[in-house]
């Protein structure tokens, strides 16, 4: 399956990807909690807010990498190991290719 997400040019400071994420996490817990009393109906919901909460994080991660692009690249490593290191399994590797 090839997964597109884009890269949003925008320009937002700290306090407004703050914000972004504060709002799209609280919509994507409500969603969550909706599958107790919806059930299935609520996964659309689910994965349309999950999807959200990605963008902001892609839109953080693009301001880093902007500014730092050693910085990430070294965290995104380290962030592999440690999750090797607490015994994780990998279902899939997602790979990030710009275009």
């Amino acid at each position: 399956m090839e997964i597109i997400l884009p890269v949003l040019d925008k320009k937002e400071d700290w306090a407004q990807h703050q914000q972004k994420l504060k709002e799209e996490f609280k919509e994507l817990s409500l969603a969550l909690a909706t599958t107790n009393i919806y059930g299935e109906e609520a996964i659309e919901n689910i994965a349309e807010e999950a999807l959200d909460v990605i963008q902001v994080c892609i839109g953080i991660l693009d301001r880093v990498n902007e500014n730092n692009p050693r910085i990430l690249k070294n965290k995104i490593q380290r962030h592999v190991v440690k999750l090797v290191n607490r015994g994780w399994k990998f279902k899939e590797v997602l790979r990030v290719v710009e275009d």
